[in-house]
């Protein structure tokens, strides 16, 4: 697994690297670091030739692996990959000064979501296709509220910073839950809109008063004064997250 003639020069150190293998991801050595291969493809996780000086980072990244995504370094910080594919979540070169922060990034991720930072704010990130969930260079000021926006995401619909609100953003379309560009003042209420979501529909806010929208067409069901009113109209939610 790795590069052709390369690997470690202690059989007992290959050993023990094998077995804190994790979700069928290994560290070797590439010539210049340690690198996270995909074992099943063989496929470097990461730029090619980028890794971490010291095994034992390459070991603590595979160990703090999640849901087919790992950390490693880009050159100038670290940023979670897709193990699949091996492509960064988020804008390239771009990631965490801190590897623990990416190992919490990681940790909170959900059904293939995952926050980076852009190089303006925090953005959940999708991991099939590493693209943002909303607008591009569009995020959250704080780490953490992304991580909140990612936990509480439901059916692939996320809560997102647009400029001038937050907006629910729907899938690999990273299209608006409604009308483009229109969402919330209220951060809380992206975040209750969502987990309010009842029979794929969905409340947001259409500039004069609050409409549910189905989340699969995106077209409009019936439209209230209130946002109590329009979440109310959803029913009761006892579904699971999925």
């Amino acid at each position: 697994v790795g590069k052709e003639t390369y690997g470690f020069t202690n059989e007992n150190t290959c050993v023990d690297n094998i077995k804190v293998s994790n979700i069928g991801i290994v560290c070797n050595w590439n010539g210049s670091g340690y690198t996270p291969y995909n074992f099943r493809n063989n496929r470097n996780i990461g730029k090619t030739d980028f890794g971490y000086q010291e095994l034992a980072s390459c070991k603590d990244a595979v160990r703090n692996a999640r849901f087919g995504v790992i950390c490693n370094w880009n050159g100038s910080g670290y940023s979670p990959y897709a193990k699949g594919k091996g492509h960064t979540l988020g804008r390239e070169n771009f990631g965490f000064a801190d590897l623990n922060t990416c190992f919490q990034a990681v940790d909170r991720g959900k059904k293939g979501l995952v926050c980076n930072w852009n190089g303006d704010g925090y953005s959940p990130y999708f991991r099939g296709t590493g693209q943002t969930a909303g607008k591009d260079h569009h995020g959250f000021a704080f780490l953490d509220t992304c991580l909140q926006s990612v936990e509480q995401s439901k059916k692939r619909v996320v809560c997102n910073w647009n400029g001038g609100g937050y907006s629910p953003y729907r899938g690999k379309e990273r299209t608006t839950v409604g009308r483009p560009h229109h969402g919330f003042v209220e951060f809380q209420d992206c975040i209750t809109s969502v987990q309010k979501m009842n029979q794929n529909k969905l409340c947001n806010w259409d500039g004069a008063g609050y409409t549910a929208y189905n989340i699969i067409s995106n077209q409009a069901v019936s439209s209230y004064n209130s946002f109590q009113d329009c979440v109310d109209s959803l029913g009761n939610n006892n579904s699971s997250d999925e």
